[in-house]
């Protein structure tokens, strides 16, 4: 108050009380632009927002995942694939959370079983995480391992309900690739599929495809195998999955 008076009765007093304003509120500005979100964060926000607009809800789940799943994906110590490879941890709290995920698609695959036996009719989720790589030590400020951000789509049950017919038509692939072409435009990206050049061994052979964009891959979606669905206990007649890295 007593600087208010003071700046009122003397003119150079406003002046500078205007500079100091200008300075404050400059300095704000910068302020807010350091405290921007990484480009990465903005990128996950932006996909949850979108695939939560598309009908597609995100699930959730711990950061260690079962070795007898992601072999039941990926196969055990397949050379080339290092999604087969998961690090063990040294005291798991169980059996089932024993390794880190190489993938997301494990912990989303068991939600879908679940939520078939408690809530049967549809599963539609996704799950934005990230996948933990073994690499060679390099210094001891190395960590070791090498975080990679990953997406993972499912789709299982029935996803247009037709009024022509008695019972709702369960998911297809096509249903699914166009969801997933779908997704990708609204975020500006501009994706097409092809015949995979190295199949994914978890997905039916002739229900699977590369997504591209350009000469990038950015993942592969397809129809689960029907030996896989039996090994995660899952009933529906057709489910679908996609992971993007």
């Amino acid at each position: 108050m007593d600087f208010l008076e003071v700046a009122y009765n003397e003119g150079s007093g406003i002046l500078a009380y205007r500079s100091l304003f200008t300075i404050v509120y400059a300095d704000m500005r910068k302020l807010e632009k350091k405290n921007e979100l990484p480009a990465d964060e903005k990128l996950n926000r932006k996909i949850r927002s979108t695939l939560s607009a598309m009908g597609v809800h995100e699930g959730l789940s711990l950061r260690f995942t079962s070795k007898a799943m992601t072999t039941a994906l990926f196969g055990e110590n397949v050379e080339g694939d290092r999604r087969s490879m998961p690090a063990a941890l040294l005291n798991p709290l169980s059996e089932d959370l024993g390794v880190l995920p190489t993938s997301l698609l494990p912990n989303l695959l068991k939600a879908v079983a679940e939520n078939e036996k408690n809530r049967p009719g549809s599963v539609r989720l996704f799950e934005v995480g990230k996948g933990q790589f073994k690499t060679i030590r390099e210094s001891v400020c190395d960590t070791g391992f090498n975080e990679v951000p990953l997406l993972a789509i499912t789709l299982a049950g029935h996803w247009k309900t037709n009024p022509l017919e008695e019972k709702p038509a369960p998911v297809s692939f096509l249903d699914f690739k166009g969801l997933i072409l779908g997704f990708f435009k609204r975020l500006g990206i501009q994706a097409s599929v092809r015949l995979p050049k190295n199949p994914e061994r978890f997905m039916h052979p002739a229900q699977q495809a590369e997504v591209v964009c350009g000469k990038i891959v950015l993942g592969t979606a397809g129809v689960l195998h029907p030996a896989v669905q039996k090994e995660f206990d899952i009933g529906y007649a057709s489910v679908c999955v996609a992971e993007f890295d």
